[in-house]
This record gives structure tokens, sequence and C-alpha cells, in this order.
């Protein structure tokens, strides 16, 4: 009976945090090995406090200053809001001197446009295939998962288990099959996207942090894509951080 109820708690446990992480108002039910989720309906409240945006940047500043190359990637099939938050990090990543790559699977119509453009601009390098990455990395590099927190959904699942320093950037409702082993993580379901997200980061990172126009451009198509011309899921921070965008060279004519 006793390890029926040891595992019965950790059962539970893991049931709270999956509602949680979800937002909480709602019921996680465990049907076998499977989860099932009750409610969730509710309008989230606009975020007000930039509080954990701040603390999360300072402590990738240091993660990303102290660790070895970075790599990034996103979930399978990836759209814009994938790709813009994924320059953005590479930002943050180049201003403290990391060697930072975009790992791609396949470049669908959705970027292909935006890859094309770094391609001509001599950036080719950057993006690498799931194959090249998992010869590339080493135990001290980072890994940042943006747009997904789910194992299954990431790009190339195997690199999660190549490395000790994972980070997540994630705007979407946690799943029973979250990636949770992270180092550092930011999940907010309450941000219209991930692209919002890596922008706010940006700005805290350092104070003096220079995104290129052509990264503005995207992170600003990112945001524009998740909220469906900013129609959906959106709030002050929204605007706020398109406004940071378009200050910084952000074209709206690129998506």
């Amino acid at each position: 009976i006793a390890p029926r109820l040891v595992q019965s708690e950790q059962d539970a446990r893991k049931a709270m945090e999956l509602a949680l992480g979800r937002g909480g108002d709602q019921v996680v039910v465990k049907d076998g090995t499977d989860y099932r989720f009750y409610g969730g309906k509710r309008q989230h409240d606009p975020r007000q406090s930039r509080v954990k945006a701040r603390l999360f940047s300072k402590a990738l500043f240091q993660l990303f200053e102290n660790s070895g190359d970075v790599f990034i990637m996103g979930h399978k099939n990836s759209d814009m809001d994938c790709l813009g938050a994924a320059l953005g990090v590479m930002t943050c990543a180049n201003h403290v001197g990391a060697h930072a790559y975009i790992v791609i699977d396949a470049i669908n119509t959705t970027i292909e446009d935006a890859v094309h453009t770094l391609e001509r601009s001599g950036a080719s390098s950057l993006i690498i295939t799931p194959a090249q990455a998992s010869e590339m990395m080493k135990q001290d590099s980072v890994l940042v998962v943006v747009d997904t927190q789910r194992a299954s959904n990431t790009v190339a699942p195997e690199l999660l288990t190549q490395t000790e320093h994972i980070v997540l950037i994630d705007h979407h409702r946690r799943n029973a099959d979250y990636i949770d082993n992270a180092t550092l993580h930011y999940l907010e379901t309450r941000a219209s996207s991930a692209s919002e997200m890596v922008t706010e980061v940006m700005q805290y990172f350092a104070d003096n942090v220079k995104p290129a126009a052509f990264t503005c451009s995207a992170l600003l198509a990112g945001i524009t894509v998740d909220t469906k011309q900013f129609a959906f899921n959106v709030g002050s921070r929204t605007f706020d951080a398109a406004g940071y965008l378009r200050r910084n060279g952000a074209d709206h004519r690129t998506h």
C-alpha cells in the first residue's frame, strides 16, 4: 500500500504543477498513463508586472556569459513566431560574445522568405540542421527552446539529452509531456506570442543591446501572425513590444 500512496502523491503533485502551468483555473485528472484537462476557459487578466521578465533576462545573461555555444530550436514546422523569437535570443547570445545557432529541420513556406533573406545577408552558417547541432553540441552548451515546451514537439528531441543547460521560453499552456529539467524557464500563458516575450527579454538583457532591423522585423512578424493582425490575445505589453521593434527598424511590410 505504501508504494501506491507514494506514487499517488507524486501523480497528484505533477497534476497540480500542470494545472498551475496552464493558468491554474482548471482540473487535471490522471487517466491511466495520460492526463485529462477540464476547465481553463477563464479570460486571463492582463499582465502588469514585468518583474518576471527582468529576473529571467538577468539570469539568462549570466548563463550565456558563463557557458559555451548557444543552440536555439523551436517546434516542428516552424513559423515566424518561432523564427523571430530564435533571432531575438541569438541577438542576446551574440551580445555577450557567445556563438549562437538556430536549429531548423525543414524550411517551409511560412519562413522560407525570411531564411532566404538571412542567407543573402551571409548568415546562412547560423542556421543548422539537427544533425549538425548534435555534432557541435558540448556538455557546456546552452539549448534554448522557444515557442513550445513539449519535448515531442521540438525540432530535435534528442538534443535535449546532450546538454545540462536547457532554457524554455513559451506562451502556450503546459501539456503532460513538458520539458521538466530546464535550467531556466520563462513561461507566460498570458503573452500573445514567444516573439513578444523575447522582445521584452532583449530590452532587459542589457542596456546597450541593439537588435538588427531584420531581427526586429521578424519579431514583429511573429507577434502579428500569432495575434492575427493584433486582433486576438493582445494587451498593452503587446503594443509596447511592437512599438520598441518599430523604433529599432522593424519594417511592417515584411510580414
